[in-house]
């Protein structure tokens, strides 16, 4: 099983639920498992642009995948992205689009972390759709940051 991490994720993992001045045998263990762990170029930029999270990219890995987005499939993210209306509201970004789309169309099976919460009932308008009720949506696989913790046997 592989893993597309969302920037939120990233960013909770580094900043707000596991500091590495709290959890430092946490980043050992994720090193780990690398080779299941899928950073998206997209989210290595989002993260980039940001100098507040400077320090979310420090601990990743030279083994850790920064994969570039697969083209072959740029008209179906174009129609989640209009679907969607990514960008419009307060839901998901062109990002999120293209990071709930990756497991879609991956062809192996990979599953979404992100650390949004769960909307149990969906908003009028789809420009306010989260990621865990796109990936619902979809048909994408989509867990959180526990969740992934504890799928790849990590406990600190």
């Amino acid at each position: 099983m592989k893993y597309v991490i969302d920037t939120s994720s990233l960013i909770d993992l580094r900043f707000d639920v596991y500091p590495p001045d709290v959890f430092p045998s946490l980043y050992k263990l994720l090193t780990k498992v690398t080779e299941r762990i899928i950073i998206l170029d997209e989210i290595h930029a989002e993260i980039e642009e940001n100098s507040k999270y400077k320090g979310v990219l420090e601990w990743l890995s030279d083994e850790m995948k920064i994969d570039p987005y697969p083209t072959r499939r740029l008209a179906e993210v174009s129609r989640m992205e209009e679907d969607y209306e990514a960008g419009a509201g307060n839901g998901a970004s062109v990002v999120d689009i293209r990071l709930i789309a990756f497991p879609k169309y991956a062809g192996f099976d990979c599953k979404v972390v992100t650390s949004e919460g769960n909307q149990k009932t969906p908003p009028k308008e789809p420009k306010h759709y989260k990621i865990p009720l796109i990936c619902r949506l979809e048909g994408v696989e989509c867990i959180d940051l526990l969740s992934f913790l504890r799928e790849n046997r990590i406990k600190v």
